[in-house]
């Protein structure tokens, strides 16, 4: 995908709104109806911030009244891009504020929105969502189960230690000081 491409690719332009005086059970509950992860609050009937499922998860750890007003858990301000952008130009604004989605305005007026899963998993007619996944902070060794912080250590290991340094050149005169060039047992096997 090039980051070049205009945002206007990739908009949702439904726009699912509630009051800012909804309850926050109620946004939940319009969330599930409608399929989405977060909808937009309005007050004075303009779109002054968003709701996220994340949102009202936190208020629940919170210990937050679910029948409060979603005004108390809105983020605001609303971080908007405007519908002449690229998709490189999105993806730095969610990264420089740490979000996920955007409102897309054309003229001061909001026209939709974009998200990550969007951009990243729409591209082709047999593209599916994208978890949000996290990256494991040790990369396992798939012969000793050894932990390492970067690929690049894992494979210095393998190198040193499982295959040995000369054993593709023919040298195999301390392939007995190596250990084993086998996965374990527990270590998954491929199809």
């Amino acid at each position: 995908m090039s980051l070049e491409l205009p945002i206007t690719d990739y908009i949702d332009t439904h726009l699912n709104t509630i009051s800012n005086q909804t309850l926050i059970t109620e946004a939940g509950q319009k969330m599930m109806e409608l399929g989405v992860d977060s909808v937009l609050v309005l007050e004075d009937n303009e779109i002054s911030g968003i709701v996220t499922q994340l949102d009202i998860m936190k208020a629940i750890s919170k210990n937050l009244k679910i029948s409060d007003p979603v005004q108390s858990i809105t983020s605001k301000p609303l971080i908007t891009i405007t519908n002449t952008a690229n998709v490189g130009q999105a993806i730095k604004v969610m990264r420089e504020n740490n979000i996920r989605r955007l409102v897309v305005k054309k003229d001061s007026k909001a026209i939709g929105t974009i998200t990550q899963k969007k951009i990243f998993g729409s591209r082709y007619s047999n593209a599916f969502e994208i978890p949000e996944l996290e990256m494991p902070e040790k990369i396992k060794c798939p012969y000793c189960s050894s932990l390492f912080q970067k690929k690049g250590e894992l494979s210095k290991h393998i190198d040193q230690i499982h295959i040995g340094y000369g054993v593709f050149q023919g040298n195999f005169s301390k392939a007995d000081d190596l250990g084993s060039i086998s996965a374990p047992s527990d270590y998954p096997k491929s199809l």
